[in-house]
């Protein structure tokens, strides 16, 4: 992916797929680099974040296991050479609280994805989005 977003002719072999001289159009417009955010909460899905990604997303974690987690990535970041402070970090939690937000942002957690299914009905959309919104930002508030 990273060859035939950067290179105008790009060429790769590796052990499962391989191309040589191909162009791939269009081209990302930033940089030509598409950040790569690699799921899963598996110590092997942490060691390809660390060998090929610019991020974490780690899904329907319990809050108690976010910072186990979290030193199994950075152990894979340095055996590769690499920072977890390089990454970015995304989870999703099966146990989401408000109150977490603080110790979330200290283990190194640069975005909470909150899983909530919206109301069936259109017209409660709103009201559902901006009482979420309050309940989430309520901590934040508090702590400025």
């Amino acid at each position: 992916m990273r060859a035939v977003w950067r290179d105008d002719v790009a060429s790769f072999h590796g052990e499962f797929t391989h191309f040589d001289a191909i162009r791939v159009n269009p081209k990302p417009v930033r940089g030509r680099r598409v950040p790569i955010v690699v799921g899963g909460n598996s110590d092997a899905a942490l060691r390809r974040v660390a060998a090929y990604g610019d991020g974490w997303y780690g899904f329907n974690l319990p809050s108690a296991t976010v910072a186990e987690r979290l030193g199994a990535l950075a152990a894979a970041c340095r055996e590769r050479g690499r920072s977890l402070d390089d990454l970015s970090v995304a989870v999703a939690l099966s146990d989401p609280s408000p109150a977490l937000l603080p110790s979330l942002a200290e283990a190194g957690v640069t975005e909470l994805v909150v899983v909530a299914a919206p109301p069936a009905r259109p017209e409660e959309v709103t009201t559902w989005v901006a009482d979420l919104a309050a309940e989430w930002t309520a901590v934040h508030l508090e702590q400025t």
